[in-house]
């Protein structure tokens, strides 16, 4: 995949978290978290099962999530290294 498909994947995958954290439903949100997912905020820090838990009861909603700037990408310039040793 090159370096544009790449980051159109990406813009597309923040995309869609958006609109699972907008629709309030906790099954499609924790389809983007791993088992070691944690969100800091003033509060402290929230571990996923608890985020999720606090989705489903209704204690925590949102109405809106969307990026404060147009996604975009920078490249490094850099390159992955080789798999094969030499």
């Amino acid at each position: 995949m090159d370096e544009d498909a790449v980051a159109r994947e990406i813009v597309a995958l923040a995309r869609d978290w958006n609109t699972a954290i907008v629709s309030d439903d906790a099954d499609k949100i924790a389809e983007f978290m791993t088992d070691d997912w944690v969100i800091v905020s003033w509060t402290g820090v929230t571990g996923r099962d608890d985020f999720l838990a606090y989705v489903r009861s209704g204690a925590l909603g949102h109405t809106r999530m969307e990026p404060a700037s147009e996604p975009g990408y920078a490249s490094t310039g850099t390159s992955r290294p080789s798999s094969s040793a030499s």
